[in-house]
């Protein structure tokens, strides 16, 4: 099983090859995207009406007729793809929409150069402009669950209700998601979700606003530990996405240093005190070993879940 760092690397150094295609290439995933770009709106509508169009009959080559096939579906009578892969919409989706697992993405670039998006020549090129993930996406797909998770559902769940504008990924993992603080450092391990509570802003005003993934903690004394966080918060190179050696004071409070706002009110919590984007923050520790079952690390949530 890999590490949060060995897989993260995979985002840094993925190998695509595909001899019928005429791909062998690798390319260094660097981009920092949180949901799907004007870009990628525009290259998974291409692939995906080009794919519908081409060998499905699609009269309008639309996004929408290649969702109405059956999931998976299978490009057959094409000499360049075996006629047994099985394919899903929801899987090009994530591709361009910084969503995808390495897997994912080396399959939809597989499908930009078998649509004629790209030549195989300047696959690697096509690959680096286009695609790229953010925290919670890296998180999910590492935990093996919907990278379209919200930071917010692994504190507190999405509850009874339908989340408005979900995938079909995140509605076959929603009720696997809510993940409990932890409340003994010694419990601290790899994999460990770490959760920021800040100042709100962004998507729903939510005060959660980060996630990241322990890769290593090593207890100095007293309160204080040294850790090593994977994380996605940012464009940038491989160890722009390793937070190695931070010392860190391992706390019960609750509350942002000078507001009265509570983190996971009613539950014992283990976090430090930090910032995030100039405001006061908390980093929770929430357990994830009841994700553990999940040994399929970043496999396809198409592949493992049919959407």
């Amino acid at each position: 099983m890999a590490t949060p760092e060995d897989y993260l690397r995979k985002f840094h150094a993925l190998s695509v090859m595909d001899a019928r295609l005429g791909i062998n290439t690798s390319i260094d995933i660097t981009r920092y995207i949180s949901g799907m770009d004007a870009d990628g709106k525009t290259e998974w509508g291409k692939v995906c009406g080009i794919i519908a169009g081409r060998y499905f009959g699609s009269k309008y080559w639309s996004v929408s007729d290649l969702i109405k096939q059956s999931q998976p579906f299978y490009i057959k009578g094409e000499k360049l793809i075996d006629p047994n892969e099985p394919w899903t919409e929801g899987s090009i989706r994530r591709a361009f929409g910084g969503r995808a697992s390495p897997g994912e993405f080396a399959d939809g670039l597989r499908l930009a150069v078998l649509t004629g998006r790209c030549k195989a020549a300047n696959a690697a090129a096509y690959g680096k402009k286009h695609f790229g993930l953010d925290c919670n996406a890296f998180v999910g797909n590492w935990l093996g669950v919907s990278p379209s998770t919200s930071i917010s559902a692994y504190a507190h769940g999405y509850g009874k209700s339908t989340p408005k504008g979900a995938t079909k990924d995140v509605l076959v993992t929603k009720d696997m998601v809510q993940l409990p603080p932890i409340t003994d450092p010694a419990d601290i391990r790899q994999g460990t979700v770490v959760a920021t509570f800040s100042e709100k802003g962004g998507v729903g005003d939510s005060h959660w606003r980060h996630i990241a993934l322990v890769q290593s903690i090593d207890h100095l004394n007293k309160n204080d530990y040294n850790i090593t966080l994977a994380e996605w918060g940012s464009a940038g190179l491989f160890e722009t996405h390793m937070s190695r050696n931070r010392l860190i004071t391992i706390t019960e409070d609750k509350k942002r240093k000078g507001t009265d706002e509570e983190m996971l009110k009613g539950k014992k919590t283990l976090a430090w005190h930090t910032s995030w984007l100039g405001k006061s923050a908390l980093r929770v520790f929430l357990d994830s070993s009841s994700l553990d079952w999940c040994d399929h690390r970043g496999w396809e949530v198409g592949g493992l879940y049919g959407t």
